[in-house]
């Protein structure tokens, strides 16, 4: 069995776990670009979100749902999971937009028995579509799309088929010109590849090509965020172990890749707080997370290092002043970054 195919299993098993009643741990999800700050923390039975001036709504996790992705904008939030079904996984939906939480009719369905990666396509503005990975098998995804007007979704893109191999870490974002950016990792027959494809304003989708020179070495994992008039987006690639790497598009295309972090750094996470572009990087060993600070050129100036074992990624908060501190499900104790310069 591939890398690709463990991967996508681990996923699509995990509402099993949920569904045979096993309590699974609590799990903390924070937004890319906050607004408000809501941090939704989720167990088996109900998802409560808090903001930091104290608002707080909630929803009811129903049986067999994996809330993956929470996402933020000026009158609210949107949900994103998986959802074991009947006919196979299906997409949960839950959105906020200033009136109470209510759960969206998922895009138009074809005869597919998976649907996975749900992946909110969200400004300041709004809401304005969703991607998505669907197929019949975790081999045979393709990357689909569909806007979201006056309240549903409209007619679904095919934004990338499915081909020879598998297709996984789809990441958004919206751009300063209201272009729709998305990038994900696919195989190529020997190995994964970074891909991306833009769609214009007019809603006109380009063709899906690589991000980055062909190499025999897995890319994945890839995040975006948006940075300026273009976005800066992270994946971690195997050389010797996995590393991140970060590049930069503008004017059109992506800046070369150069690593950051070092030997062992994966699952790379954009978040901006308090008008900061952080990246947290996992380190494998020793044990820690990683946040890098950008500058408005998207150049890495700061690093701050936070040990931690259990592996899962932590909350950012907003402390006194200009600090900021790491959170982990489960405790109340906050460890603040302390930065260095990015030599």
């Amino acid at each position: 069995m591939t890398r690709y195919v463990a991967l996508t299993l681990s996923i699509l098993l995990l509402p099993l776990m949920a569904a045979g009643g096993r309590r699974t741990p609590d799990r903390m999800l924070q937004a890319t670009e906050a607004q408000r700050g809501w941090v939704a923390a989720i167990d088996q039975r109900r998802a409560r979100l808090q903001a930091p001036d104290g608002a707080r709504q909630s929803f009811r996790v129903r049986r067999g749902e994996r809330w993956l992705s929470l996402s933020e904008f000026a009158n609210g939030w949107i949900a994103a999971g998986v959802r074991l079904g009947k006919s196979g996984v299906d997409l949960s939906l839950v959105a906020n937009f200033g009136h109470g939480a209510r759960r969206l009719r998922q895009p138009a369905q074809e005869e597919r028995s998976i649907r996975t990666r749900p992946t909110p396509i969200v400004s300041p503005s709004g809401l304005h579509g969703i991607a998505w990975l669907e197929g019949d098998s975790p081999t045979r995804l393709a990357v689909r799309a569909a806007a979201f007007e006056e309240g549903s979704f409209d007619a679904v893109a095919t934004v990338s088929p499915a081909g020879v191999g598998g297709q996984a870490g789809l990441s958004a974002a919206v751009l300063a010109d209201g272009s729709w950016l998305l990038v994900w990792s696919r195989f190529d027959g020997r190995d994964d590849e970074i891909f991306w494809s833009k769609r214009s304003p007019e809603g006109r989708w380009s063709r899906a090509r690589r991000l980055a020179a062909n190499n025999s070495v897995p890319d994945i994992t890839p995040w975006l965020l948006p940075h300026g008039d273009g976005a800066l987006v992270a994946w971690s690639r195997m050389t010797d172990e996995y590393e991140v790497v970060t590049a930069r598009f503008a004017n059109g295309g992506w800046t070369s890749p150069r690593p950051l972090g070092g030997q062992g750094t994966l699952s790379p996470t954009f978040r901006r707080l308090r008008d900061r572009d952080l990246l947290l990087v996992r380190n494998a060993w020793p044990a820690a997370w990683t946040a890098f600070s950008f500058d408005q050129n998207g150049e890495p100036t700061e690093f701050a290092v936070v040990p931690e074992e259990s592996g899962r990624p932590p909350v950012v908060r907003a402390g006194g002043g200009s600090s900021l501190a790491f959170e982990w499900p489960g405790r109340r104790a906050r460890t603040p970054l302390l930065w260095e310069p990015v030599q």
